[in-house]
């Protein structure tokens, strides 16, 4: 009995803890070299909104074993949103803070969306999640805001969209104009939900 017990500590350790630790360590070394990076890049990334528009520009970010440029879409989305809703924003901190608690697989897989909904909500956000791909245009009708979040054989996205006209939506990074249907249309592979998001 004792043996499953130390085996059971052992196990909870390193599936808990040892992760944990791994994630505040690389928060903690990538932070001084992430702000550095961002003001040397981010004339060059903020659009006229303000916003990051073009993941692909912020180049040389750290992310857990990854980089935003690859991985960090949800971080994105997040100071993104932050910006929509006139908050203070600092996109380094955001990344700071969803590289200790926030990633899935070190980053290398992006982000976790329960914490992603859970650091909104606890910054004020009214955050909904569905999952039925049918309402999501009436209720991205409602909502200041939404992300789509889908992710499949071939990598996965947080994408940031709100309401403009009759059927379209304007999305940021990638930049665009799209009806949801036509949106959720091209994602049928994929595993597909949304958060509904209110400022």
């Amino acid at each position: 009995m004792k043996k499953a017990i130390i085996a059971l500590t052992i196990i909870i350790c390193v599936v808990l803890i040892f992760p944990f630790a791994i994630n505040n360590f690389l928060s903690q070394v990538h932070y001084e070299a992430n702000v550095e990076q961002w003001n040397t890049i981010q004339q060059d990334v903020l659009g006229d909104n303000d916003m990051i528009n073009r993941q692909t520009l912020v180049d040389g970010i750290n992310f857990g074993f990854g980089n935003i440029k690859a991985n960090g879409c949800g971080p994105i989305a997040v100071y993104n949103l932050f910006k929509m809703a006139e908050k203070e924003a600092n996109f380094i901190d955001i990344i700071c803070e969803f590289e200790k608690h926030g990633t899935n697989f070190f980053g290398k897989l992006g982000t976790d969306p329960f914490y992603f909904k859970w650091f909104l909500e606890r910054n004020d956000f009214g955050v909904k999640t569905y999952f039925a791909k049918n309402k999501f245009a009436e209720i991205g009708y409602q909502s200041d805001a939404v992300v789509v979040v889908y992710a499949g054989l071939h990598g996965g996205h947080y994408q940031l969209m709100y309401h403009t006209s009759g059927s379209l939506f304007q999305c940021i990074n990638p930049n665009g104009s799209i009806s949801m249907e036509n949106y959720v249309g091209e994602l049928k592979n994929n595993i597909v939900f949304m958060f509904a998001i209110n400022f």
